[in-house]
């Protein structure tokens, strides 16, 4: 659960637990959340009540004008579990990448 002790503390509306609580019990939960995580890359699913994000617009520069639309960029922010999974995947892709460009020379 190393990737899980690197994730922000920033914590989201759709956490049933704060973020910096399941930081300090990832030792207890780690095991479920390792186990959630594994079967959805495995299975290529994931549990439809985790599958949400609260997303908002965030003003891009100072100087833009607030009136026009693309004056602002969207920002979403995910669940604790969501943001392991994109973290653990990220990590899997990477490692993949690191393998077969070592294999190649």
């Amino acid at each position: 659960m190393n990737i899980g002790k690197k994730l922000a503390e920033k914590q989201c509306d759709l956490d049933p637990i704060p973020t910096k609580v399941v930081k300090q019990s990832l030792h207890l939960l780690g095991d479920v959340l390792l186990k959630i995580v594994d079967l959805s890359l495995r299975e290529f699913l994931f549990p439809e009540s985790l599958q949400n994000a609260i997303g908002f617009p965030t003003f891009k520069n100072a100087t833009d004008d607030p009136e026009v639309l693309s004056s602002y960029r969207p920002v979403s922010n995910l669940p604790f579990i969501l943001k392991l999974l994109e973290k653990t995947v990220l990590v899997h892709i990477d490692t993949k990448k690191i393998y077969l460009f070592l294999k190649k020379k």
